[in-house]
């Protein structure tokens, strides 16, 4: 899971963006799935790195959908979710930047 579009795609802000970005995510807005901000919460605190995502895949589940049993593609879906959320907030970026 290190390597995934969204890990690539959340590395690549900085600090300023990443609190952009968890507003954009807040927003409903641009947002309506609960689980999104909690997701990206959780994602968060292997921020920037991400060391041991992978093992802790099992984990991540638990914490976002507790007491059900592993998922993987109800995880896979809310990832995917959330690196298109991502896409959005890169080219509302770009659009702030242009409207300048």
């Amino acid at each position: 899971m290190e390597n995934t579009k969204l890990i690539i795609l959340i590395k690549s802000l900085d600090q300023y963006e990443i609190r952009q970005f968890k507003d954009f995510i807040n927003s409903p807005a641009f947002n309506k799935k609960k689980i999104l901000p909690k997701l990206f919460d959780e994602l968060k605190k292997y921020y920037p790195d991400f060391n041991d995502l992978r093992s802790n895949e099992k984990q991540l589940y638990s914490r976002l959908y507790p007491g059900e049993t592993f998922d993987y593609f109800k995880l896979k879906n809310a990832l995917s979710d959330l690196y298109n959320l991502g896409k959005e907030f890169l080219s509302f970026l770009k659009y702030k930047k242009t409207c300048r």
